[in-house]
C-alpha cells in the first residue's frame, strides 16, 4: 500500500516487512505519522489485523512532531477535563492552543519542546512549569527545574496528589514546597487514597471539597476514609455523586447523615441516571420544574416519564429543550401528556436544524414566529427556511441581512425571493463579507 509520494527505500517495503517492525513499535500510530503518510496507513492496517488499539498514550509524546500531529487530530472540547489547569480568569482571550500544547508537553516531561515558545513565556510562569510536571509523575525533571532555580507553590502539590504520584508530593514537601485544601481534594478527585491519607497524616488541610470530588469521581473508599476522619461534607458531596450518576456512593453519605438538596434530583436527571433520581425521590429528596426541564434537553425519556409520573412539575421549559436538544421522542411525550410549549419550541427547534421537530410542532398547534425564520437563516437550513416560509412568514430585512454576512448564498436567494427586502445595508455586509456569489445577486437584481 505504498503511495506515490513516498520515494524512500524504507517506503517501498513490502507490507508484510512493516509490520513485523511495528511489532517491536509503542502502540501509537503518532510515533509513525511523523515518518511518512504510508507508515501510518500501514500501521493502521496492522493495528486492525493484529486486534490492537492505535491510540497514542497523550502524554508519551516526546517529540514536537508528535505534538504537533496531537493538536492537528484533536477535536475541540475532547480534552475539556484537562482544561481544569487552562482556564483564565481574565477576560483577555485565550492562546488556547499554545496553552494546551505546553501543558501537554509538562505533563509527558518534554517541556523542552516548548520551553522557547511564546505562549510558554506568557500564559506560564516558574511555578506552572513546576506544576505540570509534577502533574506527570516526572521526578527527575523536576528537580532539574529545581536545581535551576525555578519556584514552585501549593499548585505543584495539588498537581502531584492529582496524578496519584505520592514520590514527588513527598520530595516537594521534604524540600518546603507549601501545599494547602486543593492537595486533599485533588488526591480525592483522582481517587488515589493513599495520597490523601499522606496528606492528611501529616497536616495537609481539608474541606468539604474533598468529599464533594471523591463523590462526584465515585470514589467510595477514599469519601468513606475522608468522613470517618472528621472531614466535613454539605450538599455538594450528593449532588457530585448524582451528578457521575454513583448510587452506592449517594446511598453512603445519605445513610451516613449527609445532607441534600434540589440538586442531588437535577444532577441525576442532568446526566440521565434514573436509579440514582430514584433513590434520592423515594428518600424524600426536594425536586422541582427544572428536573424535567433537564431530562428534556438531554434526551432522558425514561427520566423525564418517572419524574412526571411521580407528580414532578413541568412548564414549557421542557419542550423548548427538548426541542432544542433534538429529542423528538421527548417531545411528543410531553406534549401528549399535556406539557405546556410557547413559540419558542419552534425557534429552538429551527435554530438546531431539527426539521421533524419543527414540523410536529408546528402540526400539533405550537405557534411560529418571526424568530424562526430569523434562526434558519442564520444557521444556515436552508429546509427549514423554506418549510417556514411555507407555513406563511414572510422574512424582515434582519433576516436578509443575516446569510449575507454568512455567505449563504442559497438561503440569501430563498429569502430574496420570497420579498425580502433588499437594500444598502444587504450590499455593505456583501462587500464586507468578500462573499462573490451574493454581490453578483444583488448586482443582477438591483433596482
Amino acid at each position: 500500500m505504498v503511495t506515490s509520494e513516498d520515494t524512500s527505500p524504507i517506503a517501498s517495503l513490502p507490507s508484510d516487512v512493516l509490520h513485523r517492525v511495528f511489532q517491536g513499535l509503542p502502540a501509537s500510530h503518532r510515533f509513525l505519522a511523523s515518518v511518512s503518510q504510508n507508515f501510518r496507513l500501514e500501521y493502521a492496517l496492522y493495528s486492525r489485523r493484529v486486534g490492537r488499539s492505535s491510540a497514542t498514550f497523550l502524554y508519551g509524546l516526546s517529540s514536537l512532531r508528535q505534538l504537533a500531529i496531537f493538536l492537528s487530530e484533536r477535536t475541540a472540547g475532547a480534552l475539556e477535563c484537562e482544561r481544569e489547569n487552562l482556564d483564565a480568569e481574565d477576560p483577555e482571550p485565550i492562546d488556547i492552543e499554545g496553552r494546551l500544547s505546553c501543558y501537554v508537553a509538562a505533563r509527558a516531561g518534554a517541556v523542552h519542546l516548548v520551553a522557547d515558545r511564546a505562549a510558554w513565556r506568557r500564559e506560564w510562569g516558574d511555578a506552572m512549569r513546576c506544576a505540570f510536571t509534577a502533574r506527570g509523575g516526572h521526578l527527575r525533571l523536576l528537580r532539574e527545574l529545581r536545581d535551576e532555580g525555578r519556584a514552585w507553590n501549593a499548585v505543584t502539590c495539588a498537581c502531584a496528589a492529582r496524578g496519584g504520584h505520592e514520590e514527588v508530593l513527598r520530595y516537594a514537601r521534604d524540600r518546603g514546597c507549601e501545599w494547602d485544601a486543593r492537595t486533599c481534594s485533588a488526591a480525592a478527585k483522582g481517587g488515589h487514597l493513599e495520597v490523601l491519607r499522606y496528606a492528611h497524616e501529616n497536616g495537609c488541610d481539608w474541606d468539604s471539597r474533598t468529599c464533594e470530588s471523591a463523590a462526584r469521581g465515585g470514589h467510595l473508599g477514599v469519601l468513606r476514609y475522608a468522613h470517618q476522619n472528621g472531614c466535613k461534607w454539605d450538599e455538594r458531596t450528593c449532588a457530585g455523586a448524582a451528578e457521575g450518576g454513583h448510587l452506592e456512593v449517594l446511598r453512603y453519605a445519605h445513610e451516613h447523615g449527609c445532607a441534600w438538596d434540589w440538586r442531588t434530583c437535577k444532577e441525576a436527571a442532568t446526566g440521565g441516571h434514573l436509579d440514582v433520581l430514584h433513590y434520592a425521590h423515594e428518600h424524600g429528596c426536594v425536586w422541582d420544574a427544572d428536573i424535567c426541564a433537564v431530562a428534556a434537553r438531554g434526551g432522558h425519556l425514561q427520566v423525564l416519564a418517572y419524574a412526571h409520573e411521580q407528580g414532578c412539575e413541568w412548564d414549557w421549559r421542557t419542550c423548548t429543550w427538548a426541542s432544542q436538544g433534538g429529542h423528538l421522542d421527548v417531545l411528543k411525550y410531553a406534549h401528549v401528556h399535556g406539557c405546556e410549549w410557547y413559540y419558542d419550541t419552534c425557534v429552538e427547534a429551527a435554530r438546531g436544524g431539527h426539521l421533524e421537530i419543527l414540523q410536529y410542532a408546528y402540526e400539533n398547534g405550537c405557534e411560529l414566529y418571526f424568530d424562526s425564520c430569523w434562526e434558519a437563516a442564520r444557521e444556515g437550513y436552508h429546509k427549514i427556511l423554506q418549510y417556514v416560509q411555507e407555513h406563511g412568514w414572510t422574512c424582515h430585512r434582519r433576516t436578509c441581512q443575516m446569510p449575507v454576512g454568512r455567505g449563504y448564498h442559497k438561503i440569501f436567494k430563498l429569502v430574496s425571493e420570497q420579498g425580502c427586502a433588499l437594500d444598502g445595508s444587504s450590499c455593505e455586509a456583501a462587500l464586507y463579507s468578500e462573499h462573490l456569489k451574493i454581490l453578483e445577486y444583488l448586482e443582477d437584481n438591483r433596482d
